[in-house]
This record gives structure tokens, sequence and C-alpha cells, in this order.
């Protein structure tokens, strides 16, 4: 038995299946549960195994703007895409109405 936070993402495929609960993924197969963590995971909404290669898990994470592809073999991210890095870094200090740049580096 598992307590996961809310649950937004769901997908099986064969022997697999993926759950996204707000910044963690687990995945369970065999009656194991692997959980996948990455400091840019947040508000995560979608999971999906690959249907081209089967040890490939896609996810999105509209907190931070990104989407990511897993090796489930070797529980790393192999592709990382934000859209900050992309043309859409723009936003808006809520408090003073200045534009802010969104980026990965803290400074």
């Amino acid at each position: 038995m598992a307590k996961l936070k809310e649950p937004r993402g769901i997908n099986s495929y064969q022997n697999k299946l993926a759950i996204a609960a707000e910044n963690i993924i687990y995945v369970v197969r065999d009656n194991n549960i692997t959980e996948i963590r990455n400091p840019w995971f947040s508000y995560i909404h979608t999971v999906n195994f690959s249907p081209f290669e089967k040890n490939r898990l896609l996810i999105s994470s509209s907190g931070f703007d990104c989407l990511f592809e897993y090796d489930l073999h070797e529980k790393n991210s192999i592709f990382e895409w934000f859209a900050w890095e992309h043309g859409f870094n723009e936003g808006k200090d809520p408090k003073t109405g200045k534009t802010v740049y969104l980026t990965r580096n803290e400074k």
C-alpha cells in the first residue's frame, strides 16, 4: 500500500503503472514501487510510457513549464525541455508589476 499526495497523472503499459503525485513519480512494476524525484518536478500532471522505447517515461511538469524523458532502468533524465529556455521566460512580479525573467539560474 502506498500513500500518495493528490494523484494527477496515471498511465499503464504492459506490466508497469506510473502515477504522478504533485512532485514525485511512482512506478509500480512486479509488486515493487520505484520513486522518481527531480528538483524541477512541480505540479506534474502527465506521465506517459513511451510507445517506442519500452523503458522510457515521458513527464510534463507544469509548475516549472518543463518536459522530461526518463530512462526507467537508469532512473535518470535523458531529455529535458524548459519553456523558459525557448522564449517563454517573461513574467510579472505580482507586487510591483515589473517584468521578471524566469530561468534555472538563481542569479
